[in-house]
């Protein structure tokens, strides 16, 4: 009944709460593995009333979840932002709008909700030791990884500036 990508809507204290199926796994009984998300949590009590869907749009879902990244490379990490992501069948996109951090250290990277299944690479756009930089700034988010590695320019080496404000801004799509 259940598999990646399936939405759910459930009663939980009264309240009703939105997920995305994003594993499923049978040995004994069946396990249900759904994105972790910042606005529906899920306590240790009963579940109701419990709805799924296949449909691309359910009326009443929500289309985007956010989500608290970790970020690499800063001696104060980017505090706030936009961090968000839908789940579309088997591919999710991430919408990445920072605040800037205070860098120390030459890369940067910073995790994503779920392992990609394949070698991705994705543009967005990079700020720099309180700069914006000219044209695209690539990522990487490797087969099986949860840690997305961003570049500030296209020859995708680790050149960030290690002191000063930096930042890296994209809308990423990647299967699961």
């Amino acid at each position: 009944m259940y598999q990646p990508g399936t939405y759910l809507r459930f009663k939980q204290g009264g309240n009703y709460k939105y997920a995305v199926v994003k594993e499923v796994a049978f040995s004994t009984n069946t396990t249900v593995t759904i994105f972790t998300n910042t606005d529906h949590t899920i306590s240790n009590s009963a579940i109701t009333d419990n709805d799924y869907s296949y449909q691309s749009n359910p009326q009443g879902f929500p289309q985007w979840f956010n989500f608290s990244p970790t970020w690499t490379g800063f001696s104060v990490a980017p505090a706030g932002g936009i961090y968000r992501y839908k789940v579309t069948g088997r591919m999710i996109t991430l919408m990445i709008q920072p605040t800037s951090g205070v860098s120390n250290s030459t890369s940067t990277a910073v995790s994503v909700p779920v392992a990609t299944s394949d070698d991705t690479h994705m543009l967005g756009n990079s700020y720099d030791n309180g700069a914006w930089q000219s044209g695209a700034s690539p990522a990487y988010l490797p087969a099986s990884s949860t840690t997305m590695n961003l570049y500030k320019n296209t020859n995708q080496t680790n050149n960030w500036t290690n002191t000063g404000a930096k930042a890296w801004y994209g809308v990423v799509s990647y299967k699961f």
